[in-house]
């Protein structure tokens, strides 16, 4: 069980760096070798992700959104003992709410975190165990 936030997923579908060991961890979810665990906020920040840096229209924003549903992503809404760890995890680690949702999960789930945001992965590690994809 691992979770991933938005800059992993993002590489599961644009050419950037760090894209095949992306998709290794996406083929693990599918074959049923590693489950993946995701905010209900992944699918907002992939929105805002798609039309503000990237540029995309509509419908390509939602045909990605589509395609992403099909993974069948474990999907947790926000809960009483996840609300209260998303602050508390922010101050901890001087990092956003956005952030910390997903470092909240990996918590509470006793799981690793995969990010391609270098800034997070430093200000976590040790604490939460996290894999840095470059």
């Amino acid at each position: 069980m691992v979770v991933v936030d938005a800059s992993v997923v993002l590489k599961w579908f644009l050419p950037e760096e760090g894209a095949p060991e992306a998709m290794t961890i996406l083929n693990d979810h599918v074959f049923g070798r590693e489950e993946i665990f995701v905010p209900d906020l992944l699918f907002y920040e992939i929105v805002n992700a798609l039309r503000y840096k990237h540029d995309l229209d509509t419908h390509a924003v939602e045909r990605f959104i589509e395609v992403l549903s099909w993974f069948e992503l474990k999907r947790i809404g926000t809960d009483e003992q996840f609300l209260k760890e998303i602050p508390r995890l922010a101050r901890e680690f001087d990092i956003s709410g956005y952030d910390a949702a997903y470092v909240a999960l990996a918590h509470i789930f006793h799981c690793s975190l995969i990010t391609a945001d270098a800034k997070l992965a430093q200000k976590i590690e040790g604490k939460i165990p996290v894999h840095l994809i470059l």
